[in-house]
């Protein structure tokens, strides 16, 4: 079975991370100091192992409190992921 991982990449444009971090915060179930260290973290991965409907959804969810981020293919070791948009 192919899973997906969600990655945070960054914040989307014309936001600050002080503006995205409260929401972020509430949609991850972290204080607003864990939401801004995933958030000074480029390339944080947000969730592991999901299939792609899901991946989706996580990423849409992130996408609307004004995150970027994007969805890579899991893969075995020392193979190369692939990244759906």
């Amino acid at each position: 079975m192919t899973t997906y991982r969600v990655i945070l990449t960054g914040v989307l444009e014309g936001l600050e991370a002080k503006q995205v971090a409260p929401q972020l915060a509430l949609l991850c179930k972290v204080p607003v100091n864990g939401a801004m260290a995933l958030l000074a973290n480029p390339s944080m991965v947000i969730r592991r192992a999901l299939n792609a409907e899901t991946a989706a959804m996580y990423k849409a969810a992130l996408q609307q409190v004004g995150c970027k981020a994007l969805i890579e293919q899991e893969t075995d070791a020392g193979a190369p992921n692939s990244t759906l948009d």
